[in-house]
């Protein structure tokens, strides 16, 4: 495997990373808390929420839908309501206000504790990538494709990308938690 594919694989691990934590809600209301829960606005068709309206952030603890096709509305509060993240859409016409409520104590808790697990998961996903990799290298060297010493400056290269990529990943997960605990 080449550097720069190997740095392609990290930094999609990586991006899977930030999509995964900007699914877990926060203290105060964000628009990716909403925007891809899937809604079967009509028969036979599943749509993204941002798919279907403009999603805005009207204070700390409200959230608010503006779809495009009024007769959907329903549809899409029924798909909020029904998403698991405990919340309770109201439709006012075009609009749907979603109320964020405060996490309780516990709850934030868990939220922390769901963070560490995807940081972790990341960080095994990118081991790995990491041995595959060197896998691949040890073979390559095995068949005198590379040398004793392209073996081992690759490796290292690797090893600091790895290094690199986890503590990048660490950062956003702490940064993630924080944000979850902060009242």
């Amino acid at each position: 495997m080449k550097l720069p594919e190997f740095k392609d694989k990290l930094n999609k691990a990586f991006d899977h990373l930030l999509d995964e934590l900007s699914a877990i809600r926060g203290n105060r209301a964000q628009t990716s808390l909403v925007e891809n829960i899937g809604v079967e606005a009509y028969p036979g068709t599943t749509l993204s929420l941002r798919e279907l309206g403009a999603i805005t952030i009207v204070d700390p603890q409200m959230i608010m839908v503006e779809v495009w096709d009024g007769g959907i509305a329903d549809a899409v509060a029924c798909a909020i309501a029904g998403c698991g993240a405990g919340l309770n859409p109201v439709v006012d016409g075009k609009t749907i206000k979603i109320p964020v409520p405060t996490l309780t104590l516990e709850r934030r808790s868990e939220l922390a504790r769901l963070v560490s697990q995807k940081v972790e998961e990341a960080k095994v996903g990118v081991r790995n990538i990491r041995h595959d990799a060197i896998s691949s290298l040890e073979e390559q060297k095995e068949n005198s494709v590379v040398s004793e010493d392209e073996y081992f400056t690759l490796k290292e290269q690797y090893e600091k990308e790895v290094r690199e990529i986890n503590a990048k990943m660490v950062a956003r997960g702490v940064e993630k938690e924080e944000e979850i605990l902060s009242i």
